[in-house]
Order: C-alpha cells, then structure tokens, then sequence
C-alpha cells in the first residue's frame, strides 16, 4: 500500500462498531465511519492526530450516551504520513 503526503489510516477494533444508542441501535461499521469524517471535517488544520482520536471516541460517547458501560473494549489506530 502506498500512502501519499497526507494520507491517514484509520484502524479499529469491533468495539467501536459495536456500540449501542440508549435506543439500542448499534453503531455499525457505516455509521463509526461516517463520525469518523464527520470528525474529521470539525478539526481545524493542521490536523493533529490525537486530537482527532480523541474527538473521536468523544463522538462515540455521545452516540451511546451516559448509561452504562462498554460492552467491549475500543482500540483506534490513527496513522498520517506528513512527508
């Protein structure tokens, strides 16, 4: 795989597609990648990747809401070439 100047990697473990609303709708793959960009598009440039996870998985809090715990664990990976 080539990446190019730019270029980002975002990798995830089911945890994070597996979450749950208070309604009980899960998140799915479609619907953590969709938070994904629309996180994306919120951060102000240059962007930073920990900004970035962080914004996210706070994207995925509010999904599932205050009650209760994970159901599983969530592990991101976020890569960036920047040269």
């Amino acid at each position: 795989m080539r990446l190019n100047h730019g270029d980002m990697i975002l990798a995830f473990s089911d945890g994070a597609t597996e979450v749950r609303s208070p309604a009980g709708e899960q998140l799915a793959s479609k619907g953590f990648l969709e938070l994904a960009e629309k996180t994306l598009r919120g951060l102000p440039e240059p962007l930073v990747l920990q900004n970035f996870s962080r914004a996210l998985l706070e994207g995925v809090q509010l999904y599932r809401g205050q009650e209760g715990e994970l159901e599983d664990d969530i592990t991101l990976l976020t890569l960036r070439r920047v040269t």
